[in-house]
C-alpha cells in the first residue's frame, strides 16, 4: 500500500484540513489550464513585453479593490450564534469585525452568551469588534 504523509502548518486563519482542501483546489484550477489544448496569449504580450506590462500596471491602478470574503463558518461558533449572524446578513469575519457590540446585540436571536462566544473567538484570531463612535 502507498500512503502519502503531509505536515501543514499554518497560521490560524485556516485549519489545516482547510489549507490542504484549498491547496488542491487551487492547483486543480492550474492543471486544468495546462491541461487544456486552448492557450490564449495576447498578441501584445509577444510582441512588446515593456508595453504590456506597463499596460497591465496602468489597468491595475486603476481597478476596484476587492474586499475579501472569509466565511463565519470557519470560526465554530454554536449553532445559535451562527445562526443569529446568518439570519442578520452577517456572512463573513470582515462584516463582522465591522459590526459593534450594540449591532449584534440588536440582532434576533443575539445575547450576551452569544456576544461573549464571539469576542472570544475574534480575539483568539487576533481581531476585535468595531469600536462604539464607529457606524456602519
Amino acid at each position: 500500500m502507498e500512503k502519502l504523509a503531509l505536515e501543514v502548518q499554518t497560521n490560524g486563519s485556516l485549519s489545516a484540513e482547510e489549507a490542504v482542501i484549498f491547496a488542491s483546489q487551487l492547483l486543480q484550477g492550474y492543471f486544468a489550464y495546462f491541461a487544456s489544448d486552448k492557450k490564449i496569449v495576447e498578441p501584445e504580450f509577444v510582441a512588446d513585453f515593456s508595453r504590456t506590462a506597463t499596460q497591465h500596471v496602468d489597468d491595475s491602478a486603476h481597478a476596484p479593490v476587492k474586499e475579501s470574503y472569509t466565511p463565519i463558518e470557519i470560526l465554530s461558533f454554536s449553532p445559535r450564534t451562527l445562526n443569529a449572524l446568518i439570519n442578520a446578513g452577517v456572512g463573513s469575519i470582515e462584516q463582522l469585525t465591522k459590526c459593534t457590540e450594540n449591532t449584534l446585540q440588536n440582532f434576533r436571536g443575539f445575547g450576551a452568551k452569544a456576544l461573549d462566544e464571539v469576542k472570544k473567538m475574534l480575539g483568539d484570531r487576533g481581531l476585535k469588534l468595531s469600536d462604539e463612535n464607529i457606524e456602519e
